[in-house]
């Protein structure tokens, strides 16, 4: 007694459930349907495999552009050698000089209201310790976002800092409006560039920093001040 539950069939004939011509019923083939078989049977000619494009949910065509722990060419506060104060918590170690307030502000701002004339902010100064190793053969260009919350004229500002000779002297001095055109108060942020490649005296050890933005009163806020390498494309 036979246990094959059907015959072979090798001359049995069937009919495309598509075309309706008549075919060798081992040609014929069963279609599949987004990974399902469907009921039906159909010859080599009408037969077509199931759609690429229902199988999209199953492979991965992510394509990452995203680096896990880079390490961007940019200064930050961890940095032995550059600076970055980014002003997140505190006023981060700057002074405020001729009796000039300094304050923190929530969002990651300082503002620095001047209360008499010719007055400046400092990190560091001539009269203790270096407090910054600001390597100024490598960190040589100079972000400062700032704006100011006065509307009467128009201000410049100079930036000075501690040379290895020991003193924030007038020969270690950068006009913000030289070449910079100077900045009308009242305006909204904008960032201030200094190039420091080609200044002779930016050279070693920087120890301190210091910012002259007003010879007469004024007020204005300060969002970051970034001391970088170069980039070079």
């Amino acid at each position: 007694m036979s246990r094959r539950a059907f015959a072979r069939g090798k001359k049995a004939l069937g009919i495309c459930d598509r075309c309706g011509w008549s075919w060798k019923l081992s040609q014929l083939k069963t279609e599949i349907d987004d990974g399902t078989i469907v009921n039906n049977r159909v010859c080599p000619d009408c037969w077509d495999p199931d759609h690429p494009q229902n199988k999209a949910g199953e492979i991965d065509y992510s394509d990452p552009t995203g680096l896990r722990n880079p390490r961007p060419d940019i200064v930050t506060g961890g940095d032995p050698n550059g600076v970055g104060f980014e002003f997140t918590a505190t006023v981060e170690g700057w002074a405020a000089i001729n009796s000039d307030t300094l304050v923190w502000n929530t969002g990651g701002t300082i503002s620095h209201d001047s209360t008499v004339s010719d007055p400046y902010i400092v990190r560091g100064d001539s009269n203790s310790l270096p407090e910054l190793t600001i390597d100024g053969d490598t960190y040589d260009q100079i972000f400062i976002r700032i704006k100011s919350s006065s509307s009467s004229s128009l201000w410049s500002g100079e930036f000075r800092w501690f040379e290895p000779s020991g003193a924030f002297d007038d020969d270690s001095l950068v006009e913000f409006d030289n070449p910079f055109v100077p900045i009308p108060m009242g305006d909204p942020w904008r960032e201030v560039h200094l190039d420091m490649s080609d200044v002779a005296l930016w050279t070693g050890t920087i120890g301190g920093l210091r910012l002259d933005f007003f010879t007469g009163t004024a007020d204005l806020d300060i969002d970051y001040i970034r001391i970088e390498k170069r980039f070079d494309s």
